[in-house]
C-alpha cells in the first residue's frame, strides 16, 4: 500500500463510522420488522407469506451483519494502528487525516511550518499499515 492509498484509507475513517452508524440502524429495523411476524405464527397450518417473509428478513439480516462485521473490521484496524502511535502523532493524524483539517489549520495549532507539518504526517503514513504492504 503506498502512501496515498493509505492517505485514502485513512480518510475513510469517518465515513466507516457514519457507515457503521447507518447499518446498525437498519438492521434494529429490519430486526423489528421480522419479529413482528414471529408473534403472528402458530403451530396451524397457514400460508407460506409469512414463511418467505421470515425467509427474506433473515436473508437481509446476514447481509447486514455481514457489511456490519467487514466496517468494524476497518474501524478496529485503524484504531489499533492509532494506538501504536505516540499522542503527538497521533493527534497530527487524527487532524490531518481523519478529521480532515486543512494543513494551514494544524501548522498553526502544533506551532510548526506547513511543511514540518507534511513532511510529519507523511512519515508517519508510510509507518503505519506495514502489515499491508505484502
Amino acid at each position: 500500500m503506498n502512501r496515498n492509498e493509505k492517505k485514502r484509507y485513512l480518510q475513510g475513517y469517518q465515513n466507516a463510522i457514519i457507515n457503521l452508524e447507518k447499518l446498525q440502524e437498519e438492521y434494529e429495523t429490519v430486526f423489528t420488522q421480522a419479529t413482528k411476524i414471529v408473534p403472528e405464527l402458530s403451530g396451524m397450518p397457514s400460508s407460506n407469506v409469512k414463511d418467505d417473509k421470515m425467509l427474506k428478513y433473515s436473508i437481509k439480516l446476514a447481509e447486514i451483519s455481514a457489511k456490519i462485521k467487514r466496517v468494524k473490521g476497518k474501524i478496529s484496524k485503524i484504531d489499533k494502528e492509532l494506538a501504536n502511535l505516540r499522542p503527538y502523532h497521533k493527534q497530527l493524524i487524527e487532524m490531518t487525516d481523519i478529521n480532515r483539517f486543512p494543513i494551514a489549520l494544524v501548522a498553526q495549532k502544533m506551532q510548526l511550518t506547513e511543511h514540518a507539518v507534511r513532511t510529519k504526517r507523511n512519515r508517519i503514513i508510510d509507518k503505519m499499515f506495514l502489515q499491508r504492504d505484502n
